[in-house]
């Protein structure tokens, strides 16, 4: 019956659900409740290993002293529930500095159950950009989280995190994990705008990078971008780009969804898409995305899709993911699910937008290349 069918098809395309994440039960908690005790954690480093829940919604608007939870010298490595509370007023600017976000620096930590609001910006340098978390530079989940923060900054740029870091964090300039690690983000959802002067936007994640370390994978699995997201190249509803290099390096983006407008401003190639918009696994390692959804209109020079922009090198598969955006070039390489692609496998894919370009324009992909 028709009741059927659709209950198929919203079964195979699932939005995020927010839900309550259940913190460690085991863990004994100190409780912030007043914008004055939470200024007192941004200052003072010797307590970011600490396990802390939120007692109060609290509002920062006007607070002086506002500074990021861990930093490019010590990485917040406790745990932080937000007990399904909102902290507004955020107001980060910081320059020639990376790792900005209300998190800059987080590994062997967990957050959930957290909402923040208000802005967050950064000038000069690569930046790592996040509404919630700058830096994530080892074992991390981040689960049931969204962001209302106003995110702009240079490159790795996010709308929830800037940047995931599990390869060589030296040349970012933060403390990184050196034994086998994997993060999670899940049911996390953005609504705010990301921009980006630079490469590498997304928005949830702007870079997810393993490189060629071992034993690393990332997760992103039933999150939700609704805020517009732009910069020159890179450009993705969930991830801007990401890069396995090794055998054993997955990353995953399963059951998420993009509602937002995607922009990619460079004039030719800009790997823009509504999921994903460079993937380049090397070397054995691989990026699947599968169960996601794109509503949002693609807009770009070149290299764009619905689903996944790029997919360089091999090792990325696309299944079971529905685009219904207009995906609109303004040269080649335009595909309703993927854009541009060596080896690769696109499965059980279907695109409902209309798709325009140059040349080179696909329903489901738009070009393929062999060498």
């Amino acid at each position: 019956s028709m009741i059927l069918a659709l209950c198929m098809l919203l079964g195979l395309f699932p939005y995020a659900v927010l839900g309550t994440a259940a913190a460690d039960s085991t863990a004994e908690y100190t409780v912030i409740s007043t914008a004055d005790e939470l200024i007192a954690l941004m200052g003072d480093s010797a307590r970011w290993s600490g396990n802390y829940r939120l007692g109060d919604d609290i509002d920062l608007t006007g607070k002086t002293g506002q500074a990021r939870i861990g930093d490019n010298t010590t990485a917040f490595t406790g745990i932080f529930d937000g007990n399904g509370k909102t902290i507004s007023g955020i107001d980060l600017t910081i320059t020639g500095s990376t790792a900005v976000g209300f998190f800059g620096v987080i590994m062997n930590a967990e957050i959930s159950n957290l909402t923040v609001a208000g802005k967050v910006s950064a000038t000069g340098g690569k930046n790592f950009t996040g509404g919630l978390v700058g830096v994530i530079s080892g074992q991390a989940t981040v689960e049931n989280c969204v962001s209302n923060v106003t995110v702009t900054g240079v490159s790795r740029v996010g709308g929830l995190v800037g940047g995931i870091v599990l390869n060589s964090a030296t040349s970012v300039g933060v403390p990184v994990e050196t034994a086998a690690c994997s993060v999670t983000i899940k049911g996390c959802v953005n609504n705010s705008s990301v921009a980006g002067t630079s490469s590498r936007i997304g928005g949830i994640v702007g870079s997810a990078s393993i490189g060629a370390a071992a034993g690393r994978s990332i997760t992103i699995e039933n999150c939700t971008n609704n805020g517009a997201v732009k910069g020159t190249t890179a450009v993705g509803g969930v991830v801007g780009y990401t890069d396995p290099l090794t055998s054993d390096g997955v990353v995953t983006v399963s059951g998420c969804s993009n509602t937002a407008t995607m922009t990619g401003t460079a004039s030719a190639k800009t790997w823009t898409a509504g999921i994903v918009g460079y993937a380049a696994p090397k070397n054995g390692g691989v990026v699947l995305v599968t169960e996601c959804r794109n509503d949002g209109t693609i807009k770009g020079g070149a290299q764009i899709g619905g689903i996944v922009g790029y997919a360089y090198y091999t090792g990325t598969t696309v299944s079971k993911c529905y685009n219904t955006g207009d995906v609109t070039a303004t040269a080649a390489d335009a595909g309703g699910i993927l854009g541009i692609a060596f080896t690769g496998n696109v499965d059980n894919c279907i695109n409902t937008g209309a798709v325009s370009g140059t040349e080179s324009i696909g329903g489901i992909v738009g070009r393929t290349l062999t060498d």
